[in-house]
């Protein structure tokens, strides 16, 4: 397949999507965003090219100049920081391969990060500034979306939340929106904020389920990567003889539901019992909103009222006015990171 056709076929794809959320009922939209998962909808909103107004693309053709005026709010930044990071990774149908060297000039490197680099971050495709390199600001490379574990722990979701701390009804009131036009975008955000608190603060907020496996051996108390821990449901060892061999829950107790989280071993049975042990673990605050700490609720609302300014979800850390803003609301309840 040529090159010009792959292009050609990308961006017919990415139109027609655009084409289908924007014709679909409200229920269909909602019932396709609900069946994606958290990665997928970062993919869809950080596509630029779905969200992109026709006059935010580059032209066509050969030409040296892009001259994009508009007035205040236009979004003419976002369509030069969106453009050079395609360039840089190569993204068709803007560039046909990765551009090695791109100049971003800024009044200060201050200015060029924080709007060039950053105002375009998303853990899986964002750049990376590295203000060490000779010659060069910053260098943009692929993000692994996997959560970083501790040596000899892991953890999966197995039973997401089965609400949001904050509703759709309390953010629409704090950002004083009256209409349900972006109500599908305000629900993706409210998921994607409470997923990037839980993993600054290293806890989590509304009741799920977890299943951890740990490499042993086992002392008397043992530390867990997830939090708050509110039950054992089950529990079993990886055998010598490589078998999964049930140890009832009983055989545990919590020891310290955070900061950071360990349980205890009861009968001493583990230690002798194998190398690798493996827990479904019930964590979070509680069931509701009203059993969530009132700063951590306050910071959700802070983070997508950031999100839906910019219109992209970004690191919370990578925006340094938001960043200041929610460290005093999160600091009493940071542990060890999931």
């Amino acid at each position: 397949m040529s090159e010009a056709k792959s292009n050609s076929i990308l961006t017919a794809s990415a139109k027609t999507l655009r084409s289908a959320l924007i014709d679909c009922s409200k229920a269909d939209r909602a019932q396709f965003l609900a069946s994606l998962s958290v990665d997928e909808l970062n993919a869809l909103l950080s596509d630029w090219e779905i969200w992109a107004r026709p006059d935010q693309l580059p032209p066509q053709g050969d030409w040296t100049t892009w001259l994009v005026m508009g007035g205040r709010g236009a979004g003419k930044t976002r369509t030069g920081a969106e453009w050079i990071k395609a360039l840089a990774l190569g993204r068709a149908p803007f560039a046909s391969q990765p551009h090695g060297r791109i100049a971003l000039v800024g009044e200060t490197l201050g200015d060029a990060r924080e709007v060039m680099v950053e105002g375009v971050y998303r853990p899986s495709t964002g750049p990376l500034f590295l203000p060490y390199l000779k010659g060069a600001g910053a260098s943009f490379c692929q993000y692994p979306t996997k959560l970083r574990r501790r040596s000899g722990m892991s953890a999966a979701l197995l039973t997401p939340p089965q609400i949001e701390p904050v509703s759709l009804s309390d953010i629409k009131a704090y950002l004083k929106i009256d209409h349900s036009d972006e109500d599908d975008l305000l629900r993706a955000f409210l998921t994607s904020a409470r997923i990037h608190l839980e993993q600054l603060i290293g806890q989590h907020l509304i009741t799920q389920t977890w299943r951890v496996i740990l490499d042993g051996p086992f002392g008397a108390v043992i530390t867990v990567p997830v939090a708050p821990l509110g039950a054992i449901l089950s529990a079993a060892f990886l055998s010598s003889d490589g078998d999964l061999v049930a140890l009832g829950s009983e055989a545990f107790s919590i020891n310290q539901p955070s900061g950071p989280a360990t349980i205890r071993t009861i009968g001493g049975q583990v230690a002798l019992a194998g190398y690798r042990l493996q827990l479904d673990v019930e964590t979070g605050f509680g069931a509701t909103a009203e059993e969530v700490p009132a700063p951590l609720l306050q910071a959700i609302r802070m983070i997508t009222a950031e999100w839906y300014e910019r219109r992209l979800i970004a690191d919370p850390g990578s925006l340094p006015a938001l960043s200041k803003a929610l460290a005093p609301l999160i600091a009493p309840y940071r542990t060890v990171r999931l």
